[in-house]
């Protein structure tokens, strides 16, 4: 099999990375400075699993990439850009099977909308790209595949095995989309850790902090519930309410190396002035839920509508604080 990774950031670098190293045939779809310089320096993956100049293709454009009856497309974009990215590539995918390795629950609809050969995928990879040609893993990756709506096959096997073989972490799911609903949770507090400018470490010290993000988890678990959504693992979830908490202040781990932080993808494109942030796909997705199921999400709602503003104006991270937040919400 060869792969096509179709939207090629910090997720799709590191998946075509290990691929590659793997032995599988990888091409990169990605923006043109980011293709520029992988061609000229190869692909710099730092962090976890340091890789240094790896050679590998890259182009800008789905029609320039080289597609075989064996060839798997792995969707990596953001969401807001998925809808463009599958007009583009047009009847090319109508044969192809075609994973969404992306955040939220949006890009599998626009699959499945379009009658493709559609496989659900979830990413726990903690990375961050803001150079173009270097992309800086912050923690172990683990990818998990499943067929759409449920299910696996063999070809679901297949990717979690040439996942595994450079050492990634890779599952196969029966039922992918109660995985990503999961995930969808796990992410809720992306957007205020984008706000705020706050890393996870600094967020977790603070007993006030902790407070904030456990009733945005607690806002999408009763939505989900109410719903009647599955969603994996409810106990670990609650046990992650109740661990956040958990009252007191705690001592913030300090890092002298900016890079080594992880920083959620809204965070990323806040700070890069991109315009625009997936947002609406995470956070969006429980506001949306609850006003469909009679659950309020107040907490959702304003991070949506704050990093939706701060994404226009082109604000970077760090213009709220809790404080605001809170005054904002009592507005």
């Amino acid at each position: 099999m060869s792969y096509v990774i179709y939207g090629a950031g910090a997720i799709g670098s590191v998946l075509g990375a290990h691929l590659v190293r793997a032995g599988r045939r990888v091409t990169l779809i990605a923006r043109p400075a980011h293709v520029a310089a992988i061609r000229m320096r190869g692909l710099t993956i730092r962090g976890t699993t340091p890789i240094d100049g790896l050679r590998i293709d890259a182009v800008e454009r789905f029609a320039d990439a080289l597609l075989g009856t064996d060839t798997i497309i792995l969707l990596t974009m953001k969401t807001n850009d998925t809808a463009a990215a599958l007009d583009a590539a047009g009847d090319a995918l109508s044969d192809l099977p075609v994973v969404c390795f992306q955040n939220g629950v949006h890009n599998e609809r626009l699959a499945t909308e379009r009658g493709l050969h559609g496989y659900g995928g979830v990413v726990r990879c903690p990375a961050t790209f803001i150079e173009p040609g270097i992309v800086t893993q912050n923690g172990a990756a683990a990818f998990g595949i499943g067929r759409l709506p449920a299910g696996s096959d063999a070809l679901c096997d297949r990717v979690a095995a040439d996942l595994r073989a450079d050492g990634l972490t890779a599952t196969v799911h029966d039922d992918i989309m109660a995985a990503k609903w999961s995930k969808v949770l796990t992410n809720l507090s992306g957007a205020y850790l984008a706000v705020t400018g706050l890393s996870l470490q600094q967020a977790l010290a603070s007993e006030a902090s902790r407070a904030f993000m456990a009733d945005l988890l607690d806002e999408g678990v009763r939505a989900l519930n109410a719903g009647d959504i599955r969603f994996e693992s409810p106990d670990s979830i609650a046990q992650q309410i109740a661990a956040l908490r958990a009252p007191g202040d705690r001592e913030v781990r300090v890092t002298d190396h900016e890079d080594s932080v992880p920083r959620p993808s809204v965070w990323q494109d806040l700070y890069l002035r991109r315009g625009k942030t997936e947002v609406d796909y995470r956070n969006g997705e429980i506001v949306r839920l609850g006003a469909q199921v009679g659950v309020l999400t107040p907490l959702n709602a304003l991070l949506v509508e704050r990093c939706q503003h701060m994404a226009r104006e082109r604000i970077q991270p760090g213009a709220e604080t809790l404080a605001s937040l809170h005054a904002a919400l009592a507005r």
